[in-house]
């Protein structure tokens, strides 16, 4: 049988044993592998290994973690391996070779096409030593895994890192932990590795103010595609963490359980609502009432909507959406063919929300109730919402209690009342208009199919904008306005 991997590691040998190794090993053209790590080998010793390895042409995989090779050995390692064309991994952690170490390696690496693993952990490798490893990532496209934890290589060395490695896409880990990268770095990390579609592992942890659980989280989510369950509770997530989790959350369709619990973020209840919006199959009714979903979660709520087949009733009164998150709702329901009640009240939308929601109204065939009090629409929205009701058939129930219209906004429901004959109820009161409570009667009156044959308004000061509205409404009818 012949010896192709040899595991020697934790066995103390130091520099006398890595010599009689080396003596005992040159004439073995076979070992492919060989574990050394942890023996107190040093520099001097490093020289040995080194010496056995030159003539070795098939290794692939040398472990020498925490021997004291520093620079020195690394250098010894570096001309060794010059003449090596099928090395693959490299586990050389916790060894002191700083940014001259790395050089050395990035030297003798750096037309190694064939560099599966780099593992380099601990060396105190500054942004330097970076710079010259990304010489390496830049011509390798075939490196999995790299390995760069409790080091001091920066912003500038982990930019120089992500920059090299742009066209590689076969990385599914990498670990910057420890490495003094400032938030906004990470951020760009995030944005710059959107790429990598293997990456599942991306650890930037002890890095100080960044969102390091919710960034291994995203990548987790978004290439993992086994992925069910995710508990991410205690972890002091905060928003931008969270919208790192939103960002993936919208490619994947596996997850189907989220916890956030404990985590700082206020969009964490959302984006666990989301999660199961667009999984249960069950779910009839959904409500959420807190201020402090705002429109981002409302863009996460809409993310599951698009997958949801059974939900037919979502209230999200109270939860400051605002104009832009309404949009984000309108647009998942230009595709929804089954939520036919959603309640708004109390969510800040304004005209320019409004105007959004008639776009939805103009394609959506199924909505019938809609629920807008006390959301600052004025008479400009009222004209958007009565427009888009000229051609919706199947909306039946329209409030807009609370709100700012005034009586000409009154004129644009008016005029679309004429057509439109499916609206069976319309909510005025508490707006600018002077006779809503007339109006509500009268449209009552109009929808009920048992309506009297006399309509009584007397004593009621009802003014001309309210006679038009009477002429219009019964006029198809046999209704007698006393």
């Amino acid at each position: 049988m012949t010896l192709t991997s040899l595991n020697l590691g934790h066995n103390q040998i130091g520099t006398k044993g890595a010599q009689y190794l080396s003596d005992g090993l040159k004439d073995n053209t076979a070992i492919q592998r060989i574990y050394l790590e942890d023996n107190k080998i040093g520099e001097d010793g490093t020289l040995y290994i080194a010496e056995w390895i030159k003539s070795n042409k098939v290794l692939t995989a040398i472990s020498l973690g925490n021997n004291q090779i520093g620079s020195r050995g690394a250098k010894y390692l570096s001309d060794a391996l010059q003449d090596n064309m099928v090395i693959c991994h490299i586990f050389l952690e916790d060894n002191e070779i700083g940014d001259e170490g790395a050089q050395f390696l990035a030297e003798a690496l750096r037309n190694k096409t064939t560099l599966v693993s780099l593992q380099l952990a601990n060396n105190q490798i500054g942004a330097k030593g970076a710079q010259y490893l990304s010489n390496i990532l830049q011509n390798n496209v075939r490196l999995t895994k790299l390995d760069l934890r409790d080091n001091n290589i920066g912003d500038q060395g982990a930019l120089c890192i992500a920059n090299a490695l742009q066209d590689n896409m076969t990385l599914t880990t990498m670990n910057l932990s420890f490495n003094g990268i400032s938030a906004a770095t990470a951020d760009q990390l995030y944005v710059l590795f959107q790429n990598k579609l293997e990456l599942v592992l991306f650890d930037l942890k002890g890095n100080d103010g960044c969102d390091d659980v919710a960034i291994a989280a995203s990548f987790q989510i978004r290439n993992n595609k086994k992925i069910v369950e995710l508990d991410l509770c205690s972890n002091n997530i905060g928003d931008q963490g969270a919208k790192y989790i939103a960002h993936a959350l919208q490619n994947n369709t596996t997850l189907k359980t989220l916890i956030l619990n404990s985590n700082p973020s206020v969009l964490r209840e959302a984006l666990e609502r989301a999660v199961i919006i667009r999984h249960d199959k069950n779910m009839k009714t959904f409500s959420m009432w807190t201020k402090r979903m705002g429109y981002r979660g409302a863009k996460y709520i809409s993310f599951g909507l698009r997958d949801n087949t059974t939900l037919t009733e979502l209230d999200l009164s109270d939860c400051d959406i605002g104009e832009q998150g309404t949009k984000y709702l309108a647009d998942a329901l230009n595709n929804n063919k089954t939520v036919t009640f959603l309640e708004l009240q109390n969510n800040q939308i304004d005209n320019e929300g409004a105007q959004y929601l008639t776009y939805a109204l103009e394609t959506n065939k199924v909505l019938t109730s809609l629920r807008l009090d006390e959301n600052h629409i004025e008479d400009q929205g009222a004209q958007y919402l009565a427009h888009a009701l000229e051609t919706n058939r199947t909306l039946t129930k329209l409030n807009l209690q609370k709100n700012q219209i005034g009586d000409q906004g009154l004129k644009h429901f008016v005029n679309m009342l004429e057509n439109n004959m499916n609206l069976k109820y319309l909510e005025l009161n508490n707006n600018k208009i002077s006779d809503w409570e007339a109006v509500s009667a009268i449209i009552n009156t109009r929808t009920n199919q048992n309506y009297a044959d006399v309509f009584n308004l007397n004593y009621c000061g009802i003014g001309d904008n309210i006679i038009e509205l009477m002429t219009s409404v019964f006029r198809k009818t046999n209704v007698i306005v006393d």
